[in-house]
């Protein structure tokens, strides 16, 4: 998924203009969205549509027009398997757009909105015309993934940073004296003697921002109150309910081995012991 940011990095950091790396990313952002919806919903749906069927071709049309349940769940067990690593995948590298260039393209955020509200109406149609059914399974969460969406999140507060000093012009608003305008280019860059106080205003930023996100992520919890508190009252039932099982299990071995000794002492046999 990276190499969908090269480019972005590259009029970032190298070019330095932050008009290109806007339109860059707000035409990879649109067009990216939709194929989305194009290459999911509306290539599969033509194929699917225009497909002739060899077996059911050679059937009469009044039969063709009568659909049994054994026959749709045959069409169904046909269709194709899915997979959801390419979802995944392009939520991820949209995520990526809205924010490590948050500060180049702030609209992002607004038009992913409406972007995933019509993903969502897209998926759930692709999944119930498209692909075959889906066996539910439980999970705690969504495994790797969440792992990679934090790193994106931590690491959107530096790429921000550098935007912010030297891509845009908006530190320079803040310290003009930082800066001045390249006679060839006629772009604002910084000045070569004041490039340590720049560094030094992004890391107290930096640092500042990555402190107040472990602040609130440490004071909003993971799980309501209530939720904690019913999950502790289930973890008890359960526990509760195993050690009931595992006494009555050994009173009725103690029961059971009392039974065969007496029927073994009337029979005249030694006692168990």
């Amino acid at each position: 998924a990276f190499d969908s940011y090269i480019i972005l990095f590259y009029l970032a950091i190298y070019e330095r203009n932050i008009i290109l790396l806007r339109l860059e990313l707000a035409g990879a952002f649109h067009i990216d969205t939709l194929r989305r919806v194009f290459t999911e919903c509306v290539i599969p749906y033509i194929i699917k549509h225009f497909k002739k069927d060899p077996v059911g071709a050679s059937k009469k049309d009044d039969d063709m027009k009568k659909e049994t349940a054994d026959g749709r769940l045959t069409s169904e067990a046909n269709l194709e398997e899915y997979d959801t690593f390419d979802d995944y995948i392009e939520i991820l590298i949209q995520f990526g757009y809205v924010t490590l260039f948050a500060s180049a393209y702030p609209l992002a955020s607004f038009i992913a909105i409406g972007a995933n509200l019509i993903e969502i109406r897209a998926d759930i149609w692709k999944l119930g015309h498209l692909f075959r059914r889906v066996t539910p399974v439980r999970a705690n969460n969504i495994g790797m993934w969440k792992m990679v969406l934090k790193c994106f999140a931590w690491f959107s507060a530096v790429s921000n940073l550098i935007i912010f000093a030297f891509t845009s012009s908006q530190l320079r608003e803040w310290l003009p004296d930082y800066y001045i305008i390249d006679e060839v280019s006629g772009r604002t860059v910084p000045k070569a003697s004041s490039a340590e106080q720049i560094l030094l205003v992004i890391l107290v930023i930096e640092h500042l921002a990555l402190l107040f996100a472990l602040s609130v992520k440490n004071a909003i919890p993971s799980a309501p109150e209530n939720v904690r508190v019913e999950i502790q009252k289930r973890l008890w039932l359960h526990d509760e309910v195993a050690t009931n099982a595992r006494n009555l299990s050994v009173q009725k071995s103690s029961s059971e081995v009392t039974s065969l000794s007496q029927s073994m002492r009337l029979l005249g046999r030694p006692k168990l012991k």
